[in-house]
């Protein structure tokens, strides 16, 4: 199998009491406050240089266009020409730094969506085995089980010597002709339309049938093959000519069968022979035989943290909408079309699908209910709720701040969830930051602003879908949730088994992006739109600056603890950015291999953003609050002496004097940053899955719903010996001849 680096990757956030305990300075805790500068502290300013490594993209977007420009400036030096220089904003340069100082401090999230409701998946054919037709009663807490035949006859044989094959619960009602199939005389689309739609303020509509079963060769299904009317006498309709069945006849029958129709497709679009995909001829009706009693399940209560399964239902449904790219052109589901109206009526009994336990007692529980039998599911935690488990939420309260909220500033998170809150509420607490970044100029030189003379655009950069759990997510102790050795179905993502946490998203360098240049604009190649990328989701770039740009800025701090300062000098050492596992190897030709970078701007995954950070020479000034020895110059001695103030006071220029503690540097989280930050330095590539590789990365096992072997893989651990190792690529399984 071929092997790739993913281009998307995690960096693990790990803050429980255990992995903390070790580690007091990452815990949480209230800031001092700033009225004052507290002793054995510092203040002063580094002034450091921030080198483009790969062109840079970032700035505003035109409104007509969409394309992009970075902000750009004149300068007029005497006696030469004007020249336009490219601007970098010093907010950028600050939320570069204050995500490298997250990153190495294990610090709780500080940017955070609304993700106070469970996301969903789609679900694997396994877990689409154990679902059960049902009519859900919300207000009653109940759900009624329609089973079909399944007590009766769950499964058949074609014959004595062969496998017997399952039934399926819910009978097949064809909505068009199709295959081997045609309408009874008289019938058409229309007329079986008129008898199957759902009434006024209903969504669902009794109908009664006669079936008979087939095999289409995987599984049983019952044909509905005519309908009776509501009229007195009710009167059989005749719908699809039952000699022309698109299967074997089983020779079982049901006559005179009471049902409901469950579509999925809105009855306006079957009109018109619309079908939400292309393939698709038929639609379900939910029932259970007439002399059989249906049996009843239990669907349990919500509670702050733990949506009940209707919650989840409607959460499922809403996130149709939200998903739904009209764009497409395709059409969409019924939950899409009438969100509206579903949404509103969270009350009114309906049909689902559901997945059941058995409590100790032997009671059916409803655990979970679907609206599609090959849809989605909603996972049971939501990402904040894991984030809460894991004590890298945001920060809501003041004792509650990490190291990075105490140094870079800090606004109390609010969502949903919060108990009086619609998420828009003013922030209960905030806290002003102790770094300021200022004086951020073009230094001269090479590089400078970019300007695309013909049509320069990169190729597709889609969003991050946390839905998609594996690039996401890590295991207690950082190492990935799914492997080899320990499996896990999809439906264990974002829940307690096993025990997960959150991780930040990252895109490791790719350092064979700047070898591989398109030489007239000087992109990265893997960045630029092929022929076979669609043009709506490409990016266009006017202006960039180019590779080789170098920008001077100067950071300003106050009341520093030495473990802060250490951390900030560590990481404006570009030298410092390389794994262990890196740092011991020889060097070889290229001169930057021992050496790390920081990332500016959009097009990370594409190559772009790559930036070198260093100390400029004799750019640290230090000035301590309270000087550790007599005479030595400090804040205090400078005030009560009246021979200074805050920006005079130098204690030392010395950066070295500072340094992180080394039990702090082998740490998960600064090994996975420093990967990050260094890349790979192998020939493969860096890059995301393809939708077919990733088709079958998905792949599961029908009877245990666990990743088949070689499926399920998720970026490799950027932590540890075997950061570097690339991972295997799952290959296209052959077809077997028959």
């Amino acid at each position: 199998m071929p092997k790739i680096h993913a281009a998307a990757n995690r960096i693990p956030v790990l803050r429980t009491n255990t992995t903390l305990k070790n580690y007091p300075e990452l815990n949480d805790r209230e800031p001092a406050s700033l009225d004052h500068f507290p002793a054995h502290t510092w203040s002063g300013s580094i002034r450091f240089s921030i080198t483009a490594k790969t062109p840079l993209v970032y700035g505003s977007v035109d409104e007509d266009t969409g394309a992009i420009s970075v902000p750009t400036t004149t300068i007029k030096d005497k006696g030469k020409a004007t020249r336009t220089v490219p601007i970098l904003p010093a907010t950028m340069v600050k939320g570069m730094l204050s995500n490298a100082y997250e990153r190495v401090t294990s610090s709780r999230l500080r940017v955070f969506g609304d993700y106070s409701e469970p996301l969903t998946y789609r679900m694997d054919p396994a877990e689409c085995q154990r679902l059960v037709p049902t009519f859900v009663q919300p207000n009653k807490r109940k759900a009624v089980l329609l089973t079909g035949t399944h007590d009766r006859l769950p499964s058949v044989k074609r014959n004595y010597n062969s496998r017997p094959i399952p039934v399926m619960m819910a009978a097949t009602l064809r909505t068009r002709q199709g295959d081997n199939t045609k309408f009874a005389p008289g019938m058409n689309n229309q007329r079986l339309l008129a008898m199957i739609r759902p009434q006024q303020g209903k969504r669902y509509r009794q109908v009664q049938f006669d079936a008979k079963l087939v095999d289409n060769g995987t599984y049983a299904y019952w044909f509905i093959y005519a309908l009776y009317t509501n009229s007195e006498p009710s009167q059989r309709v005749p719908i699809f000519d039952e000699n022309t069945l698109t299967g074997e006849d089983l020779q079982q029958n049901l006559t005179k069968q009471i049902g409901y129709v469950y579509l999925t497709t809105d009855p306006d679009d079957l009109s018109k022979n619309s079908t939400t995909f292309a393939k698709k001829m038929a639609e379900r009706v939910f029932f259970t035989e007439t002399r059989i009693s249906p049996e009843r399940a239990t669907i349990p209560p919500g509670t702050q943290n733990h949506p009940s399964p209707v919650e989840r239902y409607f959460q499922i449904l809403k996130s149709y909408s939200q998903n739904w790219d009209a764009e497409t052109g395709n059409t969409p589901n019924i939950f899409i079309r009438q969100s509206n109206i579903l949404l509103s009526n969270k009350t009114n009994s309906f049909l689902a699908y559901a997945v059941l336990s058995e409590s100790q007692e032997g009671h059916k529980i409803v655990d979970a209910l679907v609206p599609i039998s090959v849809g989605r599911n909603a996972y049971a935690m939501s990402p904040l709720e894991l984030a809460q488990r894991s004590h890298i939420a945001p920060a809501k309260q003041l004792f509650e701040l990490s190291p990075a909220d105490r140094l870079f500033g800090y606004v109390a998170y609010s969502d949903r969830s919060t108990p009086g809150s619609n998420g828009e509420s003013e922030p209960s607490s905030s806290l002003k930051g102790r770094i300021s970044i200022t004086d951020v100029t073009y230094a001269e030189g090479g590089g400078g602003v970019g300007k695309a003379t013909s049509p320069l655009r990169l190729r597709p950069l889609l969003g991050p879908r946390p839905s998609s759990a594996r690039r996401f997510l890590t295991r207690a102790d950082g190492s990935n949730v799914n492997s080899d050795k320990q499996k896990v179905r999809r439906s264990q993502y974002f829940s307690h088994d096993p025990a997960q946490s959150l991780g930040v998203s990252t895109y490791p360098v790719d350092r064979n992006a700047w070898d591989n240049v398109d030489k007239k604009t000087g992109f990265p190649k893997k960045a630029l739109k092929t022929a076979s990328d669609s043009f709506n989701v490409t990016s266009e770039v006017k202006k960039y600056v180019k590779a080789g740009t170098k920008f001077d800025a100067t950071m300003r701090f106050e009341a520093l603890t030495e473990f802060e300062l250490a951390w900030l000098l560590w990481i404006l050492d570009s030298a410092n950015l390389v794994p262990r596992a890196e740092q011991h190897k020889p060097m070889s030709s290229t001169p930057s291999d021992k050496f790390g970078y920081l990332r500016l701007g959009t097009g990370k995954p594409l190559g772009l953003g790559v930036v070198q950070i260093d100390l400029s020479p004799n750019g640290f000034q230090a000035g301590e609050t309270i000087g550790s020895n007599t005479g030595t110059p400090s804040l205090f001695s400078a005030y009560t002496e009246l021979t200074g103030c805050l920006g005079t006071v130098v204690t030392t220029t010395d950066p070295a004097q500072f340094q992180v503690p080394k039990h702090y540097l082998k740490t998960p989280w600064v090994d996975a940053f420093q990967r990050s930050c260094f890349g790979y330095d192998d020939m493969f590539d860096v890059r995301h899955f393809t939708l077919d590789e990733n088709k079958e990365n998905n792949r599961t096992d029908w009877e245990t719903g666990l990743p088949i072997n070689g499926a399920g893989v998720e970026p490799g651990v950027l932590w540890g010996p075997q950061s570097g190792a690339p991972i295997f690529v799952p290959e296209r399984r052959k077809k077997k001849r028959r």
